[in-house]
Order: C-alpha cells, then structure tokens, then sequence
C-alpha cells in the first residue's frame, strides 16, 4: 500500500512570499473554517512494484479513506512543541509488516538523525 495526504476541503494561498507566509497562510485558513487533509490509503495490486517507491502505479486501484488530520491551530517553531517527536516508518503495530521497499529503512534512519539535529540546535 502506498499513502498520500489529500486537502480535503478548498485550498486557499496567500501568494504574496515572506518569510512568515506558510504560517500566517494556515493561521488564516484555519479561522476562514478550517483545513484538513484526508489520509488516502492505496492498496497495490498484484503486478504492482512494491519495492521501488520511484515506479508509478498504473490503472485502477482501491482507495480508501482511512483517517482525516485536521488542523485547529499552528504556531510558529519557536512556540511549538514537536522538537522531540519522530515518525518512524519501521515503527508498526502489531499485523502489520514493512513492504520489501527499501526507502523505508532510509527513512528511519534520515528522520532519527533530524530529530537528533533538531534537539541539538535548541542546546
């Protein structure tokens, strides 16, 4: 299965570029209702590459909406409280196995070491 994050409602950007501009772009949408994202879960089908991320799915797949992240509120980085957190894809609950794929280890590996740089900027 491969996953990808899908705006679930309208999209409005600011276009006018400042350092600020991503924040205050979220702050906005959120007050005008909100923004969401769906998690959008595709499965693979048998004659599908499962071990090379790079390689496109072709023709028809199922998809199913398994989650929807919603955002109440976004702060700047220096407000934040997320320096500590680290997605591991590798990291997975019990039934479940990571596919031959092996950007997943990588990945593991590339998001521990930011998670390391991160808290080591803050020192």
């Amino acid at each position: 299965m491969r996953f990808s994050f899908r705006p679930s409602g309208e999209e409005g950007i600011v276009t006018e570029t400042h350092p600020d501009f991503f924040l205050e772009n979220m702050q906005k949408n959120i007050a005008d209702g909100g923004v969401s994202w769906d998690m959008v879960v595709t499965l693979a089908n048998p004659d599908d590459v499962v071990a090379d991320p790079s390689v496109q799915w072709t023709g028809d797949h199922t998809e199913i909406v398994a989650a929807r992240f919603t955002a109440k509120a976004a702060m700047a980085e220096s407000d934040g409280q997320c320096d500590e957190l680290n997605f591991d894809p590798m990291v997975l609950s019990d039934g479940f196995a990571p596919s031959e794929d092996p950007m997943l280890q990588v990945r593991s590996m590339i998001y521990a070491l930011g998670v390391g740089q991160r808290l080591s900027e803050k020192e």
